[in-house]
């Protein structure tokens, strides 16, 4: 964890103090904030959105197994960190009644002060939060063992289960979630408030599939002006699914060997292959804008060898076996529409 600039305490007064002045001048909402008074996020979930751009947290629902926590670290930035008594955790549950969708505040948890610790990673007080993903799932009425779970948290949480922190303070007053507005605020790593989060829903299952390979390729049909005689036998090399975002891979020659013996070319580079909970797709096009499709695939009991069919739109067809030579094995479980 970085250590967060001492100036930012000076700033934040300089600004509460700007904001009595001048409500105008107010960016950070100081004149309902008491005194700079905010929960302000740290740790992994900053990194993940400020330097690997991918959500705070993120689940999976069709992958969840019940182990999972969310978890977040917060600085208490104010004046007086001693006037906080304690913040309270609230998951927003959406309720769909037909076309009419309503939000309900749903407590997951409350941290009282006496959890934050004053150590050198922070000038001010911060805490580590963990909470059962569970608990989540129970405060917002979702079973996770219902065999609906997955459809059902994906159509009622397309954006994500918002998480949300009002803070108690000393003197019986609150700073609420919502008292936290400004666009300022969200553009900063030093301020991002903690009282706002996000757990994003995601229909992917994550599962990697990155792997180098053997190819072995039987060329069963070639394009226009192609020239088929010169793949008799099985066409052999190696080969790569390499990881480009989640789920999604390039592939190192989406013909696997066919249009150097069919064409004398350079591998087809540019076709990528997604895997979405196990299943294979195929997606962009290679240098000659050709569109790849693969079907018919099947993975060895040893989830050593994973072969399919292949075929692009110029009338380039294949069946291929790739046996991985990097000591992995395929999910057994893949398969393609």
């Amino acid at each position: 964890m970085k250590n967060i600039y001492k100036s930012l305490f000076t700033i934040l007064i300089a600004l509460s103090a700007i904001s009595c002045a001048d409500e105008a001048l107010d960016p950070l909402n100081f004149a309902t904030v008491k005194k700079g008074s905010i929960l302000a996020l740290r740790g992994t979930q900053l990194t993940n959105i400020y330097t690997k751009g991918l959500p705070g947290y993120e689940v999976f629902p069709k992958a969840l197994d019940g182990t999972e926590k969310f978890e977040f670290d917060a600085e208490f930035l104010a004046d007086d960190p001693s006037t906080l008594a304690s913040f309270d955790i609230y998951a927003v549950k959406r309720i769909k009644t037909g076309a009419i969708l309503t939000t309900e505040r749903k407590l997951v948890s409350n941290v009282p002060f006496s959890e934050f610790v004053k150590t050198d990673d922070y000038v001010r007080p911060w805490v580590s939060v963990s909470i059962d993903f569970d608990d989540i799932l129970t405060a917002i009425d979702l079973d996770r063992t219902s065999p609906t779970f997955a459809t059902d948290i994906l159509a009622l949480y397309p954006g994500g289960i918002a998480i949300e922190s009002d803070l108690n303070l000393v003197d019986g007053t609150k700073v609420l979630s919502s008292d936290i507005v400004a666009a300022g605020l969200f553009s900063s790593n030093q301020f991002y408030p903690a009282q706002r989060l996000t757990i994003a829903v995601t229909n992917y299952c994550p599962e990697d599939i990155a792997a180098t390979y053997d190819y072995s390729t039987i060329v069963t049909a070639v394009g226009v002006d192609g020239d088929i005689t010169g793949c008799v036998g099985a066409v052999t090399g190696e080969g790569e699914f390499k990881s480009l975002s989640r789920g999604k891979y390039s592939i190192s020659d989406a013909t696997f060997g066919q249009y150097d013996c069919a064409w004398g070319d350079d591998p087809a580079t540019g076709v990528t292959l997604t895997n979405t909970c196990d299943e294979i797709t195929t997606g962009g096009a290679d240098q000659y804008d050709l569109i790849y499709t693969i079907s018919n695939l099947v993975i060895s009991p040893d989830g050593t060898e994973m072969s399919f069919k292949w075929e692009n739109d110029y009338g380039d067809k294949g069946t291929t076996v790739l046996t991985r030579n990097d000591d992995g094995v395929w999910p057994t479980t893949l398969f393609t529409d």
